[in-house]
C-alpha cells in the first residue's frame, strides 16, 4: 500500500524547513482541536440522540464544504461521473460516523480515540485485495502486532474504569474498518471525482440519512447546546482544514507519528471532564496500536517515496 502527499515544490533546504514544520504545527492543532470537536460531541450524546448530533453537526461542518466547492467553481464542482462510488463512499460514511458517535455515547474518549486508530493498520490489509497491492513480511508482523494491541485493549480485564466494555469495545473498531474501506474507496474514485464533490455528496448523504431518525425521540437543543452543535462543526471543519494543509507541506511519514496526539489529548480531557483514567493494561494495548500504526504508515511512505 502506498501513501503519499504533496511535497513543496521549488523550495530550498531552508523553506522546506520551514514548510515541514508548520505543517507539522498544523497537524498537532488539527489533532488536538479535533479531540476536542470529539470531547464536546461526547457530552452531548449524554442528552441528545446519535441521529440528532450526527444531522446538526453536519448541517455546520456542510458550511466549510459549501465554500470548498465556491471556490471550486460552484455547482460545476459537483458532477458526478461514479455515482456507484459516490454511493457506496457515503454509505461507508454514514457508517464510520454513526458507530463512532454511539461509541462516544458508550465509551470512554480515550479508549474510542485509541481504537479509531486502528484503522491503518485495516488499510494495508484491505489493499491487498482491493486495490492489488503488495505488503512486506515485515509490515505483516506491524500489522498482527497492531491487533494485538486491539485485543489487549478491548480485553475485559482491561477496561478503563473497572467496568466491563462488551460489545461496545467493538463499535469503534468496527467503524474504523468502516472507514478504512471508505478511504480506499476514495483513492479509486479520486481521479473521477473532484474532493469538493465527494465531501459534498457524502455529507449531504450523511445529514438526510440522519433526519430519518428525527421522529424517535429528537430534542430541541437548550441553554448552552445552542452552541455546543455550532461548535462541535466549526472544530470539525478547522481540524480537518489544519490537516489538510499540514499533508501539503509536510511528508506524511513526518506527520503520522504526531496524529497520535489525539491519544495524550483525550486521555487529558476524559480526567478533566470526566475523572477516567486509563488503566495499565489499557495504556499498554493503546501503545501497542499507536507504535504499529505509525510504523505501518512510515514504511508505507517510505516505500512510496522509492517508487
Amino acid at each position: 500500500m502506498s501513501l503519499s502527499t504533496v511535497a513543496p515544490a521549488g523550495l530550498d533546504a531552508g523553506a522546506r524547513a520551514r514548510a515541514r514544520r508548520r505543517g507539522m504545527a498544523l497537524m498537532l492543532l488539527g489533532a488536538v482541536v479535533l479531540t476536542s470537536s470529539d470531547a464536546v460531541s461526547k457530552s452531548l450524546t449524554a442528552r441528545y440522540p446519535v441521529g440528532e448530533l450526527i444531522f446538526l453537526r453536519g448541517l455546520f461542518v456542510m458550511v466549510p464544504v459549501l465554500l470548498v466547492v465556491r471556490a471550486r467553481g460552484g455547482f460545476a464542482a459537483l458532477n458526478v461521473t461514479d455515482l456507484r462510488g459516490q454511493l457506496a463512499r457515503a454509505a461507508l460514511f454514514v457508517i464510520s460516523s454513526v458507530l463512532f458517535v454511539t461509541s462516544l455515547s458508550v465509551l470512554p474518549l480515550p479508549l474510542v480515540t485509541a481504537l479509531s486508530f486502528v484503522s491503518p493498520i485495516f488499510m494495508t490489509v484491505l489493499a491487498i485485495p482491493l486495490l492489488g497491492e503488495r505488503v512486506a513480511w515485515h509490515t505483516w508482523c506491524a500489522v498482527l502486532v497492531g491487533f494485538a494491541g486491539v485485543v489487549v485493549t478491548i480485553y475485559p480485564g482491561a477496561d478503563m474504569m473497572g467496568a466491563g466494555l462488551g460489545w461496545a469495545a467493538l463499535l469503534p473498531v468496527i467503524g474504523a474498518f468502516a472507514a478504512a474501506l471508505r478511504d480506499i474507496l476514495t483513492r479509486r474514485i479520486a481521479a473521477r471525482e473532484s474532493s469538493a464533490s465527494i465531501l459534498f455528496y457524502s455529507m449531504g448523504i450523511t445529514i438526510l440519512l440522519a433526519l430519518v431518525s428525527a421522529p424517535f425521540g429528537w430534542r430541541w437543543p437548550a441553554g448552552w447546546d445552542l452552541l455546543f452543535f455550532p461548535a462541535v462543526g466549526v472544530l470539525m471543519g478547522c481540524a480537518h482544514f489544519c490537516m489538510i494543509e499540514a499533508l501539503r507541506l509536510c511528508e506524511v511519514s513526518l506527520l503520522a507519528p504526531l496524529r497520535y496526539a489525539m491519544i495524550l489529548w483525550s486521555i487529558a480531557l476524559g480526567l478533566l471532564i470526566w475523572q477516567e483514567l486509563p488503566s495499565l493494561p489499557a495504556l499498554v494495548g493503546t501503545a501497542i496500536i499507536v507504535a504499529s500504526g505509525a510504523y505501518v504508515v512510515r514504511r508505507q511512505s517510505r516505500e512510496a517515496a522509492v517508487a
